[in-house]
């Protein structure tokens, strides 16, 4: 089998749940990880209710290698921030 990679837009409320948790499986075993709270990372994606989403959007990824999840990222534009920046940037994160 080849070493395909596969990047899929996060859409559903499944594939948002393993981008939360892909992180605790991959750095399971790494002693010098610090775990975030798992219910601040949700409050953090809620578009919902987060309050940054009012001037912000994100668009979530997953990596799949082999089918297997292998990575993710966030991609967001922060409208409060250009405007008061006069820029048109934006931001990656979740790495």
């Amino acid at each position: 089998m080849s070493d395909n990679i596969i990047i899929d837009v996060v859409e559903s409320e499944s594939d948002k749940n393993k981008f939360i948790e892909f992180p605790y499986k991959f750095y399971a075993n790494d002693k010098n990880w610090v775990e975030p709270l798992r219910f601040d990372v949700k409050n953090n994606l809620n578009t919902k209710k987060n309050p940054f989403y009012q001037h912000s959007k994100i668009k979530l990824w997953l990596a799949r290698k082999n089918g297997e999840i292998a990575g993710r990222i966030a991609g967001i534009i922060n409208d409060n921030h250009n405007e008061f920046h006069n820029d048109k940037i934006g931001f990656f994160g979740f790495f």
